[in-house]
């Protein structure tokens, strides 16, 4: 069976959810609240080796940036990602401990794939 999965390309971004139009009302936030940004995905194909994405940096943090390397196998893909100048993520807030990476299924779904841990100088 032929599986791919999506990477977000804004995978640096702070846990930021981009709420499709129907959620304000499914979620009543108002408009003012609401994040959208537009991401491109990448498909992988099983066994069709490994793939480099370059990792770009956002409005929040447009110094860092990085690179993920995706091999997608029978049975389980693995994402290798190494990143640089990332701040604190309490820069933004202290109700932000950490960095995330998102996936998403090619059905749509999404899916926290794990913490990007930092050292002190951001790598």
């Amino acid at each position: 069976m032929r599986k791919s999965i999506k990477i977000l390309a804004a995978s640096l971004a702070l846990c930021q959810a981009a709420w499709a139009p129907h959620a304000q009302s499914q979620l009543d936030v108002p408009e003012s609240n609401l994040v959208t940004k537009s991401v491109k995905a990448i498909g992988y194909k099983v066994s069709g080796g490994s793939t480099k994405v370059d990792l770009i940096g956002t409005d929040l943090l447009p110094d860092a940036g990085g690179e993920a390397k995706v091999e997608a196998k029978t049975g389980a893909t693995s994402i290798e990602v190494v990143v640089r100048n990332l701040a604190p993520p309490s820069k933004f807030g202290s109700e932000f401990l950490t960095y995330v990476l998102w996936v998403v299924t090619p059905d749509g779904r999404t899916g926290n794939t794990g913490e990007i841990l930092a050292d002190k100088n951001g790598e």
